[in-house]
């Protein structure tokens, strides 16, 4: 899929900050620092058992502390997440993460977007919303093209999520998962899609 160079997300992902309607979505330590919240603790509550199953299979399972210290280590090595919060109850209800690749010269980033919302804020629209809003910041830049995500075949609401969001299907990554691409029109609006989501989706090309 992505046919040069591999280039820092942090030159793109890194500054991704956003408050929509019912979330506030920024850099995880960014955002968890001056909020006083431990993340780890974070990652062990977000990642149980019910959002880890549509996640690549060496993230499925319960974590305690030490495999989620573990885990934001490798993240921050190779990736940018995002901690999204509640705006009203200030609670984090979800993650994003954001990966980037030059496809073409002169083609700008293609961003690989992952994202989990927790067991107990789903029904709510948040995974909706929150791709939405990924989006709207993509979109109000000029360094990103499109943006792609990888989500299991029988994830039926997350694929929802990302089709109300424009996604258009292209075929399948190398682990058998479907994968979803949204060309981006710079000075766009986003399509907002309905206010259900569900628990998560993830690219894993």
């Amino acid at each position: 899929m992505c046919q040069s160079e591999t280039v820092s997300n942090r030159r793109v992902a890194a500054n991704c900050s956003f408050r929509s309607d019912h979330l506030a979505v920024g850099e995880w330590h960014s955002v968890a620092l001056p909020a006083g919240l431990e993340l780890p603790d974070v990652v062990v509550r977000l990642l149980d058992s019910a959002t880890t199953r549509w996640l690549p299979d060496q993230w499925a399972g319960e974590f305690d502390l030490a495999r989620a210290r573990s885990w934001i280590r490798e993240r921050d090595e190779e990736s940018t997440t995002l901690l999204v919060t509640e705006i009203g109850s200030r609670e984090p209800v979800g993650l994003a993460i954001l990966f980037d690749a030059r496809v073409d010269e002169g083609d700008g980033i293609e961003l690989r977007l992952g994202y989990v919302v927790a067991a107990s804020a789903s029904g709510r629209g948040y995974a909706t919303e929150l791709v939405a809003g990924i989006l709207r910041w993509c979109r109000a830049g000029s360094l990103v093209s499109s943006v792609v995500a990888g989500v299991d075949r029988d994830h039926h609401a997350s694929i929802r999520v990302l089709v109300k969001n424009g996604f258009e299907r292209i075929g399948d990554t190398a682990h058998g998962e479907e994968l979803y691409r949204v060309v981006l029109e710079h000075g766009s609006g986003s399509r907002d899609g309905s206010r259900r989501g569900e628990e998560g989706t993830w690219s894993s090309q």
